[in-house]
């Protein structure tokens, strides 16, 4: 993920599954939240995942929040690869 902070401020950023509610987003990195400093890029890895029992198909479709100081500041559509069992 690729973020920009066009504020003032230093932004806190974290980014919460919205739908399907199951699902758990981990930053690669082990920190809980992105620090963007005011007029910087940053970059991300996460990595979704989402209880076996919960996965019906291969790719589902993940709705993201992406949350600065507790509000939700825009949202990321992208989908999961569920793995395939042949």
């Amino acid at each position: 993920v690729d973020l920009l902070n066009k504020t003032f401020d230093k932004q806190v950023i974290k980014l919460i599954a919205h739908t399907p509610t199951q699902a758990v987003i981990k930053l690669m990195d082990g920190s809980s939240s992105i620090v963007i400093e005011k007029g910087e890029s940053k970059k991300a890895i996460l990595m979704v995942t989402i209880p076996s029992k919960q996965i019906s198909e291969n790719k589902i479709k993940i709705n993201v929040n992406v949350e600065a100081n507790y509000k939700i500041v825009n949202s990321i559509e992208t989908h999961f690869i569920a793995p395939v069992r042949h």
